[in-house]
């Protein structure tokens, strides 16, 4: 089942006007190489917790473009009310595979290596990413699952820090395509935009396993 984050709630999609290219998207972003299956019945799917059938509906029917590299940048999006079974829910098989390792990102200073301070490597050196009201949900699922994978998300408790930091800013404002390096995404890091970011980014990753997805 394909679940989907809006404004910091989950949902599952209809799939309506689900198809191959679609799912194709929704495999790369999330770090595989592409899509297995792009219509399997819900239903049939063994492997799902009683948690995963409580999450409600978006409403929403994505149709993607084989250039979208996110489900984010699938502009074709339809509001539909007739998704109210579960069979109506998008579920996908994506190709084996495995996540880029990133090095160009890290988590500093937490109580656990899935959780700390945002790090990006710029220039040969290690900075802060700043934390103002451009750092997304869609930044932070992508760090996480740069990190540590394609099953990784971003949390919403906050993570907890071993000591309080000053700050070193080297970049915020990131714009990432899917399967790329940190780093290599679009980022502001002018001088007058960092001096002025008072904040530094922090995280919190959940790793799911195959079992539980």
């Amino acid at each position: 089942m394909l679940q989907y984050r809006i404004n910091g709630n989950w949902g599952s999609l209809c799939k309506t006007s689900w198809n191959n290219i679609s799912a194709n998207v929704a495999c790369k972003e999330l770090g595989f190489p592409g899509v297995l299956e792009y219509n399997l019945n819900v239903m049939e799917l063994s492997n799902l917790s009683v948690a995963a059938f409580q999450v409600p509906f978006h409403g929403k029917d994505y149709m993607c473009s084989a250039t979208d590299t996110s489900i984010a940048e699938c502009h074709n999006i339809r509001i539909v009310d007739n998704c109210v079974q579960r069979q109506d829910e998008v579920a996908i098989s994506c190709q084996p595979g495995t996540n880029l390792v990133d090095h160009t990102v890290r988590l500093s200073y937490g109580a656990t290596r899935f959780e700390g301070v945002v790090e990006v490597l710029i220039n040969g050196s290690w900075g802060q990413v700043c934390g103002d009201d451009q750092w997304t949900d869609v930044n932070m699922d992508y760090v996480c699952r740069n990190i540590f994978g394609p099953t990784s998300n971003s949390s919403d408790s906050l993570p907890s820090l071993t000591a309080t930091h000053s700050l070193n800013i080297a970049a915020g404002q990131f714009n990432c395509s899917a399967h790329t390096l940190f780093n290599q995404c679009s980022y502001n890091s002018h001088a007058q935009y960092l001096a002025d970011c008072d904040s530094y980014a922090q995280l919190k990753c959940e790793v799911i396993s195959p079992a539980s997805s």
